[in-house]
């Protein structure tokens, strides 16, 4: 399915509007493959907007893939329909914090649970202990193909999360900081394999089965687990980068 600004347009800032437009237009073909995008006076007057309105409009589409810019050339069309891998480098609490406000957050539905084995483990409580799960699942900005599917589960106390998830924020781990009342001091990522199974598979709009990649994150406070994410990815949308910096082994 091709990504679409055209749900985000109608209540979107103003270079919202003239991407939706342009993506549009590169969709069916009016700006070919390999063709350059007609001059920014021309576009400025075309859609009435100023240098700068349409600048962040091709930034977005060149976040998707869809167009590059090119120094004392101008703005090719890349691709007719946008990237569908999105690349993190999650290093730190920032970088996670960075990732969340580079996509938006979908609230799907949520129900209590009684934990059983192997939740339970790693919930770090006894089975059959309540807990809060919540369906989620991310996009990238000005995209509806979705990157991943998520399990969110949160301590009893902690319900509130979910009313703000419903009105819009995406920023997870922060909610569970505000409604719990403890700062995360820990965020353990633990990475797998896996077949994606056929809710997340339908969802994410691969074949039942499908490889994938399950993250899994746990969020800690002073004493105790507040929160935890289970996130299935399609193996061919979504990578991880992270980098190891060594010390001077030569010195001493």
């Amino acid at each position: 399915m091709q990504g679409s600004l055209s749900r985000l347009a109608a209540a979107a800032p103003r270079y919202q509007h003239v991407a939706a437009a342009l993506q549009t237009a590169v969709a069916e073909g009016r700006y070919p493959v390999g063709s350059l995008l007609p001059p920014e006076p021309q576009l400025c007057e075309a859609f009435g907007v100023s240098r700068h309105t349409l600048r962040e409009a091709v930034r977005i589409l060149c976040d998707l893939g869809l167009l590059s810019r090119h120094q004392g050339v101008g703005t090719r069309v890349q691709a007719a329909r946008p990237s569908e891998r999105y690349v993190a480098t999650l290093g730190s609490l920032a970088d996670l914090m960075q990732y969340t406000q580079e996509t938006r957050l979908e609230a799907r539905q949520c129900r209590w649970l009684e934990v059983k084995p192997p939740l339970s483990g790693w919930l770090e409580c006894s089975s059959g202990e309540r807990w809060l799960e919540m369906e989620v699942c991310r996009y990238p900005r000005a995209s509806e193909i979705p990157i991943v599917d998520m399990r969110v589960y949160v301590r009893p106390g902690l319900e509130g999360v979910w009313s703000e998830l419903q009105g819009g924020s995406g920023w997870i781990h922060g909610l569970v900081e505000q409604h719990g009342g403890e700062t995360i001091v820990e965020v353990r990522q633990t990475v797998g394999a896996v077949a994606l199974p056929r809710d997340s598979a339908r969802l994410l709009q691969v074949k039942t089965g499908s490889p994938g990649l399950r993250v899994r994150r746990q969020y800690r406070g002073e004493s105790r687990l507040l929160s935890m994410s289970v996130n299935l990815y399609p193996v061919d949308r979504f990578e991880f980068v992270t980098t190891w910096r060594l010390k001077d082994r030569s010195a001493g």
